[in-house]
């Protein structure tokens, strides 16, 4: 295993990046978040002068002037380190320890936006960028948000059982031998994290482009949630079974992701009146597409309407899921499932946005 990753040199500085973040970001370790800058700003330039020979790419045109090199290795590694820390992040067992983690990315990200400008000074994509400009953390995190299933495809059979519906809606399992539960705890853990990441990286760090990415949470989990509300996976199933997308525990956690948005970013949602397509905005450019379209629900405008009758749609809808859970679990279906709570946690933090 050391051999095959010493031999790649990506595959080796991902490893370098991951055990890094995994030291600094456990809870058992003492935690400097400078010092974790310190330390991926040095992986950073080692990478980069490591790869300073390569030949020059003269396909790779600035925007407003004459071809100009982009910095060897610079992308691979600003890449890399997004990945590397989704990853830790999203090894949590318990809510204690997802939150500790959170703390501690969000800390670091800081400590990097506090990196004097000539730190890391490079050009990615045609692009002139430094470290304290995070860069890449936009595309990267953008890539990664395609959905929990979107690179892995999963076998919609082995995630239709209930043991594996019930590890992907948080209850209790023992499943250190199955691959297809200890699959849908890995993707619940990484996702969950992720989103609670974006969120914090625009309410606390002031990443103004992770916005967005609330309106495609909400419309995943509350906008696309089915009018006929679906049935909790108690037994075997007859017939095909459903995508793993549309299962009810993967609904249920996307609704869970949707809760940890509104608990971490509530006000900013709230606030924002931002509208990104045509509908609503109609300066807007056909080619940038509709980032901020609504759902099967809705159908007003392409963002966060002054109204906030998108927002009181999301309230609505919350308050079905949490009537849907417990019909489900009066017929004995679902037990342990972390949705419930959820809700009622989006709502509180939504009410409190509010009033604020």
């Amino acid at each position: 295993m050391e051999e095959a990753t010493s031999a790649n040199p990506i595959k080796e500085l991902e490893a370098h990046l991951h055990s890094t973040f995994v030291q600094f970001l456990s809870a058992q370790s003492e935690f400097d978040s400078v010092g974790l800058s310190d330390r991926i700003l040095q992986l950073g330039k080692d990478y980069v002068a490591d790869h300073a020979s390569e030949p020059v790419d003269h396909t790779v045109v600035r925007r407003d002037s004459a071809p100009k090199r982009d910095t060897p290795g610079a992308e691979t590694f600003s890449w890399s380190l997004w990945g590397s820390l989704l990853k830790a992040i999203g090894a949590w067992d318990t809510e204690e320890q997802l939150v500790e983690a959170l703390d501690r990315a969000i800390a670091f990200v800081k400590a990097a936006q506090s990196k004097p400008e000539d730190e890391f000074k490079c050009t990615i994509w045609g692009e002139d960028t430094n470290f304290r400009s995070l860069p890449l953390i936009g595309p990267s995190l953008r890539e990664a948000n395609n959905g929990p299933f979107s690179y892995y495809e999963p076998d919609d059979g082995a995630m239709a059982r209930p043991e594996v519906q019930n590890a992907l809606a948080g209850a209790p399992v023992s499943g250190s031998e199955d691959e297809s539960i200890n699959f849908a705890l890995t993707r619940r853990t990484e996702w969950l994290a992720f989103q609670g990441f974006m969120a914090r990286l625009w309410s606390e760090a002031g990443l103004d482009m992770f916005a967005k990415s609330s309106i495609w949470a909400a419309r995943d989990a509350l906008e696309d949630w089915p009018t006929e509300s679906p049935v909790i996976i108690s037994g075997p199933l007859t017939g095909e079974p459903p995508r793993a997308e549309e299962t009810p525990a993967c609904r249920a956690m996307m609704v869970e992701a949707i809760a940890v948005w509104l608990h971490y970013a509530g006000p900013q949602i709230y606030a924002c009146t931002e509208i990104w397509g045509p509908n609503g905005n109609p300066d807007w450019k056909q080619n940038q597409g509709a980032p901020g379209r609504g759902g099967a629900r809705w159908d007003g405008v392409d963002g966060m309407d002054k109204e906030k009758k998108r927002w009181g749609l999301w309230k609505n809808v919350l308050k079905e899921v949490s009537a849907w859970y417990d019909k489900e679990a009066s017929a004995g279906r679902g037990e342990g499932w972390k949705v419930k709570r959820a809700v009622g946690a989006a709502l509180e933090a939504m009410e409190a946005a509010e009033r604020n």
